[in-house]
């Protein structure tokens, strides 16, 4: 029996109005482009700034927002986000990325290629062989 393959994007922000806007418009045109039918959970902490209410004005149908209360930080957003998708059937393969420009749309084919048929987890991060981090204070490295 062949699988459907079902992904979900995890986004956490916090302060991210100056950049969200992009990201969903390039993970838009991706996901047209791509013919992947993905969804996207953008992980609010309330941020000051009102990404969470930029994301909504937004008004797309594959895109949800899980709003926190308050910042407690990149791992406790990622946790509640798996938490929520991983509680039904829906999805077969969960994508982490960050909404600071970080993690490039344009690397999404690539990390995509690898995915294996079950269920699966796939993460953007910088802390690979041929990764970086560009203009970061040596305290957040």
């Amino acid at each position: 029996m062949n699988e459907l393959k079902r992904f979900v994007f995890l986004i956490p922000t916090y302060n991210e109005s100056n950049s969200i806007v992009e990201l969903i418009k390039q993970l838009e045109e991706f996901r047209n482009s791509s013919h992947l039918n993905f969804d996207l959970v953008v992980i609010d902490d309330n941020s000051p700034d009102r990404t969470a209410d930029i994301v909504a004005a937004m008004s797309i149908n594959w895109v949800t927002i899980l709003r926190r209360p308050e910042k407690k930080g990149l791992g406790a957003a990622y946790r509640s986000g798996f938490m929520q998708v991983l509680q039904s059937d829906k999805y077969t393969h969960v994508v982490t990325m960050d909404a600071d420009g970080s993690h490039r749309v344009a690397d999404l084919p690539a990390m995509i290629s690898g995915v294996m048929p079950g269920r699966s987890i796939t993460l953007g991060t910088r802390w690979i062989t041929g990764g970086s981090v560009v203009n970061w204070p040596k305290y957040r490295e």
